[in-house]
């Protein structure tokens, strides 16, 4: 109320949902342009007097789901961080009971749950334990115990580092495990000690970082900051050269209520008084204004829905870790994953991983035909030392396996004419 007294044009944010919910009650009440940035739990139609810039969770959603199909997770675990956190994989259920995966939950504690019992479920099952967790490292070793390699990470960026090194000193970042981190601003976080434990570390990212506008914000805005922003401002400043989603969600949109307002041409402001309840006669006209707006900005295309008020055909660019920073495995546009050339080298799916022919002779106990081995297929068909090491070391190294008996039943022999039979054929003519 106290900044509506200075006549502003619109209201941006608040980040927090709760305070987010009562300035829109009052900008729609006093019909004042209100402008969100938070992740929003609830489909209905918002007032004529807001657009969200933040996608919504059905969209998010859906960009995870696809992800998890791609990599052929069938067993993952979803770690949260704050009660209502939860209510963010709704939608997982169904795509849990139509494709057959199993999900386990775990809560990590957080400000306001140090002293909560962590909730575990599998499915539509579901088990409670009571035992506390004051810290994070009690529910990820319970992770680590339950040999969880494919993880999906939904706590608040400023918590993530922490996540992240206490579960390397639980001994859960491998070359095996796989982590999808819901935050969209993973790019902006310095994972210098966890980028050479090769575990797959992937997000989505909003913020187009080859936007030829970004560069100038980011050199001008200690400058910028100074003149204009308090110095608690909550608009997260740049860290190590990159700018995040929020920050960038708030520059797109002043830029939509710029151009709206040019297009507009003549409006006048008022002192806008919550007591008196007087509305202001161009706030719904600007808002109109504002959704026929169309630009390409720092989170991409940005364009609204009219009947909603959220964000239509938004785009992310999925971002895997590597030793020397991000690369981009895929871009998503709303008509399913678009992977670029280095898909495969983040891939968790075994059919990207490199096979290696593994040629041999039956050998008991080495290598046996399996009992019923006529009714299997390919590896199945044999067991053994030999195949349970093989095993063990593909899960190990990441590989696949291919064993091919040799014809001749043969280890190999030089012969007269100096030519090799048997398994050694196959090593010199790299079969």
């Amino acid at each position: 109320c106290s900044l509506l007294r200075h006549g502003p044009v619109a209201i941006v944010g608040p980040f927090s949902e709760i305070n987010s919910l009562q300035v829109q009650s009052i900008c729609e009440h006093l019909e004042v342009p209100h402008i969100e940035t938070r992740l929003a739990l609830d489909y209905s139609p918002k007032s004529d007097l807001s657009v969200h810039m933040f996608p919504h969770l059905s969209t998010l959603t859906s960009v995870y789901l696809e992800l998890i199909s791609a990599w052929e997770w069938t067993t993952f675990a979803v770690v949260y961080q704050e009660a209502d956190s939860v209510l963010h994989f709704k939608d997982f259920f169904e795509a849990a009971k139509q494709n057959g995966w199993e999900m386990k939950f775990y809560q990590l504690p957080g400000p306001e749950v140090l002293l909560s019992s962590p909730l575990e479920f599998i499915s539509s099952s579901s088990s409670f334990s009571s035992t506390p967790s004051p810290s994070y490292r009690d529910v990820l070793w319970r992770l680590k115990e339950a040999k969880h390699e494919n993880i999906l990470l939904d706590v608040r960026s400023e918590h993530l580092i922490e996540v992240l090194r206490q579960a390397q000193q639980v001994g859960l970042l491998t070359r095996r495990a796989n982590f999808l981190i819901t935050s969209l601003d993973l790019h902006t976080l310095d994972l210098e000690y966890f980028r050479h434990s090769q575990s797959n570390i992937t997000s989505l990212r909003i913020v187009r970082e080859d936007h030829p506008l970004l560069k100038t914000l980011l050199a001008e805005w200690p400058s910028t900051s100074a003149r204009f922003m308090p110095p608690r401002s909550m608009v997260a400043r740049p860290r190590h050269g990159h700018l995040s989603a929020h920050s960038a969600m708030i520059f797109d949109g002043v830029e939509l209520l710029a151009r709206a307002l040019v297009e507009l041409e003549r409006f006048e402001t008022k002192e806008i008084s919550c007591e008196a309840g007087s509305s202001w006669q161009y706030g719904a006209t600007i808002l109109n204004y504002v959704r026929q707006v169309h630009l390409e900005g720092l989170t991409g295309y940005v364009a609204f829905d009219a009947l909603t008020g959220f964000r239509s055909n938004v785009s992310f660019d999925v971002i895997s870790t590597v030793e020397t920073g991000y690369e981009v495995i895929a871009r998503w546009n709303g008509s399913g994953l678009e992977k670029t050339p280095l898909w495969n080298k983040h891939s968790t799916s075994e059919d990207t991983l490199r096979l290696i022919r593994v040629t041999t002779v039956m050998n008991d106990p080495f290598m046996m035909m399996a009992n019923n081995s006529k009714e299997l297929h390919g590896n199945d068909r044999y067991e053994g030392y030999i195949v349970d090491l093989m095993k063990e070391i593909a899960q190990l190294m990441r590989f696949r396996f291919e064993i091919n008996l040799v014809k001749d039943k043969k280890y190999g022999n030089l012969n007269k004419v100096m030519v090799w039979d048997g398994k050694m054929t196959l090593v010199f003519w790299k079969s």
